[in-house]
């Protein structure tokens, strides 16, 4: 059966890995932190969630790879009442993973991992 929807979203979902940091390093150097937590994320995921907590009837529509990841992903969604039809688990994709370090103060850093539109290699000339 096909969920009638209010709203339907369509954009990126990502798994972010969070860590709590000590501090950031020089260049070259190392720092500590908390292990990763994994938590769904991404702009359209994050407001689909948003929606389904809210009890707004909503679909979200994106691609994941056919992965562990991409599964956890559709699943968590899931969990916050959005209808997930609309995500499809894709075998030559590659799901998208964010690392996000925190340092005692709050700042957030923000590394974007297999993110299929963004930087590509480029062949040497």
């Amino acid at each position: 059966m096909v969920q009638k929807s209010d709203v339907v979203v369509i954009g990126d979902i990502f798994a972010d890995m969070v860590s709590h940091i000590i501090g950031y390093p020089k260049n070259g150097d190392g720092t500590y932190g908390t292990p990763l937590q994994r938590y769904g994320g991404g702009t359209g995921g994050n407001v689909a969630a948003g929606l389904g907590v809210l009890n707004i009837a909503t679909t979200m529509v994106s691609r994941l790879g056919n992965d562990e990841t991409g599964r956890f992903l559709k699943q968590d969604l899931s969990t916050y009442g959005v209808d997930v039809s609309g995500i499809v688990l894709d075998p030559e994709a590659s799901t998208g993973t964010v690392i996000i370090t925190v340092d005692p103060q709050g700042e957030r850093t923000i590394f974007v991992f297999n993110f299929e539109f963004g930087l590509r290699e480029t062949e040497s000339g």
